[in-house]
């Protein structure tokens, strides 16, 4: 694993040590030659860092994902109820015809893009595979914020027999073709996924795709001991003992199912729609989550509710969660209601955990008085549990 910017790289050493990965990571960046070159940090969203990383695009970017929300939004009628689909059709209807809401959205996403230049040492996939005598390479994963075509330009001819398959994030039309075109030349299959799209068909750099490729000629061996292990028949407390020995305890399934075979589409990636499809045998109780108060009890219920999960551990995020722009505007709406006070949206952005949220609650100002709608909010939650206990008993 590389990673060029020492604050990342930092991070990512902790994770390999924190995790006992039998792995090498190098503080290197991977290009066409040996040299240093100037990286932008963007230290509230490292994810999006890299060398070509431009402030600008990325912002736009993130405006594209919320309008994709929003497009799926209209398209699939099966995500959201009617009274949630309103909700969530009002806010963006109100982002397009406040200004004030847009600029607001928007100087919130520029803050969060805040770069620093950081030098960074460059290497090259065939230095690494000298220096470390690397003699095949299952797969060689790229995600490289536009630099995919350097890193490839940089394998010599002489290593390229021992790549036997690529996963390839590509930024762009013209690094597509230019990618396909080597990848075609050296013999291997490709299959190409959109990610982000552009409104037209013409070709786009701000165009996002994952493409694979696998090399037919390399056989794939098989490794009898492990399938001897995965035909021995285990019981789930077996399994549960285990785990509770190598996890902490907010990891612990709540469900363990045993499949006959992962489910695969025809790229190879796992079919996410069959796999869920598996239902466990029965429903396995869990103690709940850990939280200091009925206000957090109630944020936590309201989070399972849009999330439609259950158990969702109490330091997560809501983005850590699972959730997404159109989560966080149904939170929004629920928050307000209950709880009967107003904040910006942007400021659930700002606040993404139960304790923060409710904390942002307790300062909001209330139509009411903080201490009665609280109150309120407290006594309907009660409620709630108190019937459920009753239907329990």
């Amino acid at each position: 694993a590389f990673e060029p910017i020492p604050q990342i790289f930092s991070a990512l050493r902790k994770n390999f040590e924190h995790r006992q990965i039998k792995g090498c990571v190098l503080n290197y960046g991977v290009s066409n030659k040996k040299e240093r070159a100037t990286f932008h940090y963007y230290p509230e969203m490292a994810g999006m860092s890299g060398r070509f990383a431009d402030r600008e695009i990325i912002v736009d970017a993130v405006g594209k994902y919320m309008e994709h929300d929003k497009e799926m939004l209209q398209n699939d009628t099966s995500r959201l109820s009617g009274e949630s689909r309103e909700i969530v059709k009002t806010f963006y209807e109100n982002m397009e015809g406040q200004k004030g809401l847009s600029d607001e959205v928007g100087q919130y996403l520029s803050s969060l893009y805040k770069s620093q230049e950081v030098e960074c040492q460059l290497t090259t996939v065939s230095d690494v595979i000298d220096e470390l005598n690397i003699q095949a390479i299952d797969l060689l994963k790229l995600d490289v914020e536009k630099s995919e075509c350097l890193v490839l330009e940089g394998i010599r001819s002489e290593h390229w027999h021992m790549i036997r398959q690529l996963a390839v994030e590509v930024d762009g039309d013209t690094n597509l073709g230019i990618i396909k075109n080597l990848l075609q030349e050296k013999g291997y299959d490709i299959h190409v996924d959109e990610l982000v799209m552009s409104d037209s068909n013409a070709p786009k750099e701000e165009n996002t795709y994952m493409l694979y490729a696998i090399h037919p000629d390399q056989e794939q061996k098989q490794n009898d001991t492990a399938l001897e292990n995965l035909q021995v028949q285990v019981s789930e407390r077996t399994i549960r003992e285990v785990l509770k020995r190598a996890l902490p305890e907010y990891m612990d399934p709540r469900d363990i199912i045993f499949v006959p075979s992962i489910p695969l589409m025809e790229n190879g990636k796992v079919n996410m729609l069959k796999l869920k499809e598996f239902k466990p045998a029965k429903t396995i109780s869990e103690t709940g989550v850990k939280l200091s108060n009925e206000t957090e009890f109630e944020i936590h219920r309201m989070w399972c509710e849009v999330l439609k999960k259950e158990n969702i551990p109490h330091h997560l995020s809501i983005f850590e969660a699972g959730g997404n722009s159109i989560a966080i505007v149904l939170l929004h709406q629920k928050l307000q209601t209950a709880f009967n006070v107003n904040f910006s949206l942007v400021e659930l952005f700002r606040n993404p955990t139960i304790p923060q949220q409710a904390k942002l609650i307790q300062n909001a100002n209330s139509k009411e008085g903080p201490a009665v709608t609280v109150a309120k909010a407290m006594n309907k939650g009660a409620a709630r549990r108190n019937l459920r206990a009753n239907k329990i008993n």
